[in-house]
């Protein structure tokens, strides 16, 4: 393959030589006429010697005439015109013949690197046979070849980087699904445990203590602390669940209660929380009688009371009020624009009306959840 460079070159070459000649060509003409009027005398003039040894142009008459010489002047320039015009054209003939084969040069070169750059190296040798443009062409090959491999290559290494981390995702989605199924099925079964012991516990509890159903027909003998002992309940509870007291006699025949143990629990719990409540209440009870001896607050016309309810109607705050005056309370009602106030005590200090507010509060006849110290005067 012929280089771009030199074909450029050697057409740079070529141009300037056509110009330099049709310069040349032209100078020579030019300096020919030139050398033709010198050595050509004039028509109308001749050299004379005289006798003192001087030479005198003498004036001799015209051959021709001025329209005929005028004539061969023009006829003159004129073919010089021609001649000049002829050379200018044939310069630019080999002007455009310089550029059409500088045309084709390059076309030829375009075409030729086209080929290499898809070519094989088998081609390739068949375009250009020069063994530094086989080595060029060869080494380009074997460039873009090694390449496409690497391309190749980490194409490849992505794709199996992907498939590994597709891979690696879907196992681990796996691995937690089949623990998350292991868990639930875990918890299922420890909660089916729990459960079938607490029902297990809970008949247990609720079992009789006796192959009677719960009940003990009273022989000779029988009384409460011996049944206690019998059958692991303890006297009050036995008791109660009786409706008896501690040292009530068993009559012959009659048939006791014996409770399980849920109803034992139950009836100690109820047992102890009425305990609590009457000591609670023996305290405010207390607490009252001492804040009624120290009189008023210092306003000997204050009066405190508690308030039990508002209620939505007068009927209402009558049953309730009925309720208080059965447990022993004195009771007032009045009506306000929310409803019905139902009013427990009148006391002379806010001590007093605080110790009567938990007296009612733990006084198992009534319900004093609500209940809470008023001043009504």
């Amino acid at each position: 393959m012929i280089p771009k460079q030199l074909l450029l070159g050697l057409s740079l070459v070529l141009g300037g030589g056509v110009i330099l000649y049709a310069v040349n060509q032209g100078q020579s003409d030019t300096a020919q006429n030139v050398q033709t009027a010198k050595t050509t005398p004039l028509a109308d003039s001749v050299v004379t010697t005289v006798d003192d040894g001087v030479a005198r142009p003498t004036v001799e008459p015209l051959t021709v005439d001025m329209a005929t010489e005028s004539k061969l002047l023009t006829a003159k320039q004129e073919a010089r015109e021609a001649r000049t015009l002829a050379q200018e054209k044939e310069a630019m003939a080999l002007i455009e013949a310089q550029e059409k084969a500088q045309q084709l040069a390059l076309d030829k070169a375009t075409a030729e690197q086209k080929a290499l750059a898809t070519a094989t190296p088998a081609d390739t040798l068949t375009v250009e046979t020069r063994p530094e443009a086989i080595a060029v062409a060869k080494a380009q090959a074997e460039r873009e070849r090694l390449e496409k491999l690497a391309k190749e290559k980490e194409l490849k290494a992505k794709k199996e980087q992907e498939r590994r981390e597709k891979d690696d995702k879907e196992k681990a989605k796996k691995e937690q699904d089949e623990k998350a199924k292991a868990d639930k099925l875990k918890a299922q079964k420890e909660q089916a445990e729990k459960e079938k012991k607490e029902q297990a516990k809970k008949a247990r509890d609720e079992a009789p203590q006796n192959a009677n159903n719960g009940q003990h027909k009273v022989v000779r003998g029988d009384g409460l602390i011996k049944l206690s002992r019998q059958y692991g309940v303890p006297v009050s509870v036995l008791a109660e669940a009786n409706n008896m007291g501690r040292h009530d006699p068993l009559p012959l025949g009659k048939t006791i209660k014996i409770p399980s143990k849920a109803q034992v629990a139950r009836l100690e719990h109820e047992a102890k929380e009425r305990e609590a409540q009457k000591a609670a209440a023996a305290s405010a009870d207390k607490r009252l009688k001492e804040a009624r001896q120290k009189g008023s607050d210092g306003d000997s016309n204050a009066r405190y009371g508690v308030q039990v309810s508002l209620a939505d109607n007068q009927a209402k705050a009558d049953e309730l009020a009925k309720k208080y005056e059965d447990a022993g309370y004195k009771v007032s009602t009045s009506q306000t624009s929310r409803g019905v106030r139902v009013l427990v005590g009148s006391e002379k200090n806010q001590d007093a009306a605080a110790a009567l507010r938990d007296k009612i509060k733990n006084d198992s006849r009534v319900d004093g959840s609500g209940a809470w110290v008023k001043r009504v005067q």
